[in-house]
């Protein structure tokens, strides 16, 4: 247990330094633009930013006077707008807006004769626009009101449907064709660059391409294996043979994308076969232990890219795997032959059921052509006897080349 506790110990601390700062800027209200380094952050968080001109400097807070910030991975982009919002939400009998001026760091979808923009509070995300021909180019609130009525129901009072008619209505567009927007990000940027494009405007777009949080692979090895027993006498020897593993992955992409916190299940046979014989002077004894069945591994820990290109990484990685067997079972006999040429016989023997183990893993690889990798991967020794009432333990690791499909 105090293995495990300190494992969980070493891949917190590592998260906590593994953090990549990220590259930025901002830009005050006097025009100033400063480059460096934001630390990493939920970047919708304007008021917890803290900021860095060089590598080697102290993070401190954003000045006051910041009217724009931006960061380069990913392409994200912030403004800050005077707006007038209705946030209310959907605990309110009102059907029309309750609108309060506002001071806001919107974070920047679409730049173009019509820009986008959004704004996220209390996980609900609320759009707003512009259009530089109408209203000299105000930013407005796409207003999505839902309120309650009487009896408790809740309904929708769409009102962004006739905003988008008519801030960023095409030539020929009807009120007909707006009806079925839904109210999220990809639909209103479809009708913002649609417009942009009808009006001979270009589109600028941040962070639409988002990045995936989340990425799944399946994976198939062929691992040199190996096989030992400690505390057993007389000692025998390892041996080694190969074997397979098939599994599939799924891994969190930490928004800085070399780093990133992985999860996998894998199958894998167990079946190994020790033989050893000792010279004891008067016969010959020979041990002979036997496993068999199948385990099923899961295993988790980070990972870091170095990113060579959009295609292609070179990655290393560490783990804690919990390794449960399905069916396992370790048979172990000795069989004693006399040296005056007598009949051998059968000495002790037992059969057990294998138990979890517990090992840490490690890997490097290359990914190429984006979905595709191969890696060389260890697996510390597993003992399957750790729990079980025997006379000695078992040491069973593996080294193998694994390749992988990313989805």
């Amino acid at each position: 247990m105090r293995k495990i506790s300190l494992l969980f110990s070493f891949f917190f601390t590592l998260f906590a330094f593994a953090q990549d700062d990220y590259k930025g800027y901002y830009i005050t209200e006097s025009g100033e633009k400063v480059n460096g380094f934001f630390e990493f952050y939920d970047f919708f968080k304007t008021e917890k930013l803290k900021f860095k001109k060089s590598g080697s400097g102290e993070f401190s807070p954003l000045p006051k006077d910041v009217v724009e910030y931006g960061i380069d991975e990913g392409k994200q982009k912030f403004e800050k707008h005077i707006v007038e919002t209705d946030m209310l939400g959907d605990k309110t009998y009102s059907k029309d807006p309750q609108l309060s001026s506002r001071a806001l760091f919107l974070n920047v979808l679409v730049k173009g004769k019509a820009s986008l923009y959004s704004y996220t509070k209390d996980y609900n995300t609320f759009f707003f626009l512009s259009n530089t021909s109408i209203k000299q180019g105000a930013v407005e609130q796409l207003i999505n009101r839902k309120y309650l009525l009487p009896e408790g129901k809740t309904v929708d009072s769409p009102t962004y449907r006739r905003q988008l008619y008519n801030l960023v209505k095409c030539e020929g567009q009807q009120v007909s064709d707006f009806i079925t927007i839904t109210y999220d990000k990809d639909a209103i940027v479809g009708v913002v660059k649609k417009y942009n494009e009808c009006s001979g405007s270009k589109s600028e777009i941040f962070s639409l391409n988002s990045r995936k949080e989340f990425a799944y692979s399946f994976f198939a090895g062929v691992h040199y294996a190996n096989m030992g027993i400690s505390y057993y006498t007389p000692a025998v020897a390892d041996e080694s043979s190969l074997t397979f593993s098939a599994g599939a992955e799924a891994a969190y992409i930490f928004p800085n994308e070399s780093w990133e916190l992985y999860a996998r299940g894998e199958f894998e046979p167990l079946n190994y076969e020790l033989v050893d014989s000792k010279d004891q002077g008067y016969n010959v004894l020979e041990s002979t232990f036997k496993m068999t069945g199948y385990a099923f591994n899961f295993s988790f820990g980070p990972r870091y890219k170095y990113i060579l290109s959009n295609r292609s990484n070179i990655f290393l990685e560490c783990g804690f795997g919990v390794y449960q067997p399905i069916g396992g079972e370790l048979e172990w006999y000795t069989t004693l032959y006399p040296l005056n040429d007598g009949i051998p016989y059968r000495g002790d023997n037992g059969k057990y059921n294998l138990a979890t183990s517990f090992a840490l893993n490690f890997g490097v690889g290359y990914t190429f052509n984006k979905n595709y990798s191969v890696a060389v991967k260890y697996i510390t020794n597993r003992d399957y006897m750790e729990d079980v009432d025997g006379s000695f333990n078992t040491k069973v690791g593996r080294l193998g080349l694994v390749f992988s499909y990313r989805l």
